[in-house]
């Protein structure tokens, strides 16, 4: 039995956190939303580069770099469902989980 697909619902024109972490990752997933939902996302991170910004269709693979800390927030057009895939770190072990900022 694998993994539950993660997700995360992201109301319309919002900055939604997609995922926090503390402590070093460098990895690369792909999100997925509806064919057709246009989403701007945003990073931050205590590493280099410190911001980094784009926007997607649909779907977008989307590399977090190594850093102390890092944040993945989307913006959809639409009030969306954003999901991705589970990835391995490269590094022969899965990544660490993303902290739950509302948790805390």
């Amino acid at each position: 039995m694998g993994q539950p697909t993660p997700s995360v619902f992201c109301p319309k024109g919002e900055w939604t956190t997609i995922e926090y972490y503390l402590g070093t990752v460098f990895l690369t997933k792909t999100y997925f939303t509806d064919p057709g939902t246009k989403v701007r996302w945003r990073y931050y991170s205590a590493g280099l580069p410190p911001f980094w910004a784009g926007k997607f269709t649909g779907h977008a693979q989307i590399t977090l770099y190594p850093s102390a800390s890092t944040w993945l927030q989307f913006k959809p057009d639409v009030d969306t469902t954003i999901t991705w895939e589970p990835v391995d770190s490269g590094l022969g072990e899965p990544p660490p989980d993303p902290i739950d900022p509302l948790a805390h």
